[in-house]
């Protein structure tokens, strides 16, 4: 059974999600959420990004402590998740929508630092619309040096980072605005993938 820890917040559940992959492997694991709609989707994000995983379809979700069905609508990874550059660009313009509407909530820094982190992606992904098609987890380096860039925006500012870090604290802050798919989406892709990710990133530029 797939076990997968979080902090727990006020409104949060341990859930049980239950599935199936294409080839007919049935899938358990827990999730502590806010709702099912979250673990669902948080679930099949990282059984799609996983080495061992694949596309997942939910067949049941219950309370992990009573058992108790909790009922609503089932989500799979082929009808419920995005392409991976449709989740990026998603993620894109919602942040950008944010820094253009003056988001009181982020710090200048932290604007400066979003508004570079989405000149990158956008730049990629010109270059290189497939390059996070298939990426999945397993690949890991001893350092950062080998994926971490220095990147010049319009500004002609420059900021030190390693893609996939970027693109979760793109994720992060997309989610504030809203807890969508998309966004559970790219964290999860950012997080599990992070080497191939910035390696994919940095291919793309070169």
């Amino acid at each position: 059974m797939f076990q997968q820890s979080q902090t727990t917040q006020t409104n949060s559940q341990s859930l049980l999600i239950s599935g199936l992959f294409p080839s007919g492997e049935a899938f358990s694991g827990v999730v502590e959420a806010d709702s099912s709609y979250e673990a669902m989707i948080r679930v099949i994000s990282q059984c799609r990004y996983s080495d061992a995983g694949g596309d997942l379809e939910v067949i049941r979700v219950a309370d992990a402590h009573t058992g108790a069905v909790v009922t609503g609508v089932l989500l799979s990874a082929d009808q419920d998740l995005l392409r991976e550059v449709d989740a990026v660009e998603y993620v894109l313009h919602t942040v950008q929508t944010s820094l253009d509407k003056g988001c009181t909530t982020w710090s200048d820094e932290k604007s400066g630092k979003l508004r570079a982190f989405v000149e990158f992606f956008d730049l990629v992904l010109s270059q290189a619309p497939g390059a996070f098609d298939g990426l999945c987890s397993g690949q890991s380096l001893p350092s950062d040096d080998e994926i971490t860039i220095v990147f010049e925006d319009s500004r002609s500012l420059e900021t030190e980072l390693v893609p996939a870090d970027a693109l979760y604290a793109l994720g992060t802050a997309a989610l504030e605005e809203g807890r969508v798919a998309a966004a559970y989406q790219v964290l999860t892709m950012a997080s599990l993938t992070r080497v191939a990710l910035s390696q994919a990133c940095i291919k793309a530029l070169t």
